[in-house]
């Protein structure tokens, strides 16, 4: 046994030791999620390496994977990405009586996470950025003037490190606090061979009988369709299997198979950058808290951190300012729809604005329906919901 402690520590120091001879990388990315392979590629012209821990980008990722048209559009991504083209949500209520909003055009699709990040990362590494897989990243330390990074393989520096790892993994929370219960959400989730024909629809499920604090869904996704719901952790009090096997009158599924996954509903946070190191996608919080949409301001995000890191890169702004200009470029893109989010999340959870009373006025369903296909902003979608509620 004691041979056997040697021998690792040894192993361990040499790795150390040919660490601090290795070349010092621009950038370190951790998670070939959206957000981490989205700043790749605005990083592509650096020495750029990406760790992702599992042997696939967003390998079995749990997601219902709703992308809105407009991210499609500004990132110049080919439309056959889409599973299933959505063009209307139809709203339940318990009772089990729908309503469907429809749109004249395409508002977006679903996707398959590990086909959407896999095109990116192909898309990433013919540009010239490393990604290596099944590598997880253990630790960081901060330096005078680089980070070290220690992975499954030993220690790695660079200048910057992006980390998008979601918030299952630890790393966030050495710049962050951990989220507390009433700003995280828990959702559950099972892909099921595909037995409705939604036409062009994402269902949407309200009321107490379906989420605790939250709503369920079906999203098709050609032959496979997700089935699942979210809730804000404050709010539940038992188990949400007991939920999910309700949406089996809409859909047939092996309830046995379904999974769990957390999901950030915070709001903006500010302290999601040091001097060295970028939070992006759910490891800072980037996700509509009313809604849980999170590939949009992921990409987003990971664009601004990429601007922001590049430009230091430069030389045209100093590593000190770098903090500063991405979380302007976040002030721009993402966190005003996340602080709507955040303020609708809390008007419905003092039961100001019930769900019940959407159903009763199709223009107040319309806006809804805004905010789910996310094409315009959610204070656009609100003043739409407040001018139906005074007209």
């Amino acid at each position: 046994m004691f041979t056997i402690v040697i021998k690792l520590y040894l192993r361990n120091k040499l790795k150390l030791i040919l660490s601090n001879k290795s070349p010092v990388l621009d950038v370190i990315i951790v998670g070939a999620g959206p957000a981490g392979l989205v700043t790749a590629l605005g990083l592509s012209g650096f020495s750029t390496r990406v760790y992702e821990a599992l042997d696939k980008p967003n390998k079995d990722k749990l997601c219902a994977g709703f992308v809105p048209i407009t991210v499609f559009e500004e990132f110049n991504l080919p439309k056959n990405l889409y599973r299933h083209e959505v063009s209307a949500f139809r709203f339940f209520r318990p009772m089990g009586d729908s309503v469907a909003v429809e749109f004249n055009y395409m508002v977006g699709g679903n996707v398959d996470r590990t086909e959407f990040a896999e095109y990116l990362a192909k898309l990433a590494t013919s540009q010239g950025v490393e990604l290596c897989t099944g590598i997880r990243v253990m630790d960081f330390r901060e330096r005078d003037g680089y980070v070290e990074v220690v992975t499954g393989e030993g220690v790695e520096k660079a200048k910057f490190l992006v980390i998008s790892c979601g918030v299952k993994d630890r790393l966030p929370f050495k710049v962050i606090n951990p989220f507390t219960r009433d700003r995280l959400g828990l959702c559950i989730q099972v892909d099921a061979p595909s037995k409705v024909d939604a036409r062009g629809e994402n269902w949407i499920f309200y009321g107490e009988k379906y989420s605790p604090f939250g709503y369920a869904w079906i999203f098709p996704k050609d032959k496979v369709t997700s089935i699942g719901l979210g809730a804000l952790i404050s709010h539940i009090k038992s188990n949400l299997r007991l939920y999910l096997a309700k949406l089996k009158e809409y859909h047939e599924f092996d309830l046995n198979k379904a999974r769990f996954h957390p999901v950030p509903l915070s709001g903006p946070i500010k302290n999601i950058a040091t001097r060295r190191v970028l939070l992006v996608g759910d490891s800072a919080g980037h996700v509509s808290p009313i809604t849980g949409e999170g590939i949009k301001y992921a990409m987003f995000a990971g664009r601004e951190a990429a601007k922001a890191i590049s430009m230091a890169l430069r030389g045209d702004i100093s590593v000190k300012d770098v903090r500063t200009v991405y979380l302007k470029g976040l002030s721009k893109t993402v966190f005003p729809d996340l602080r709507i989010g955040r303020m609708l999340m809390r008007i419905v959870e003092r039961r100001m604005l019930k769900s019940s009373g959407l159903f009763k006025d199709r223009e107040k369903l319309r806006a809804v329906a805004e905010l789910y296909a996310s094409n315009i902003s959610h204070f656009k979608a609100a003043l739409k919901y407040l001018k139906a509620v005074v007209s």
